[in-house]
């Protein structure tokens, strides 16, 4: 569905890069971070992230001479993070609860 919209319409690749134009090698991981969160709001999987990221993070990180394994993992971290932002994480816990 959403993934797939954004892998083959370039939208995550546009996000992506918008926040690897504005970085440098020190400020690159935070900037991954937080793209990645931002992605997360139309794409709330790991996998999915990966699918849309990483293509860009790794050749950006080693153009960049950033770190590449905070980058990959900032990938990751920011897309925890806003997990616990959105309220997907509670629908199991309604389900149980009978709400």
């Amino acid at each position: 569905g959403i993934q797939l919209m954004m892998e083959h319409s370039g939208l995550g690749g546009l996000i992506t890069e918008f926040f690897i134009n504005v970085a440098n090698k020190d400020t690159f991981p935070v900037m991954t971070f937080f793209s990645s969160a931002l992605i997360n709001f139309a794409v709330p999987s790991g996998g999915g992230h990966w699918v849309i990221q990483g293509p860009f993070v790794i050749p950006a990180a080693q153009a960049l001479g950033a770190d590449l394994g905070k980058s990959v993992m900032a990938i990751a971290y920011g897309e925890q993070w806003m997990n616990m932002a959105q309220p997907f994480w509670a629908l199991p816990a309604l389900a149980i609860a009978g709400l």
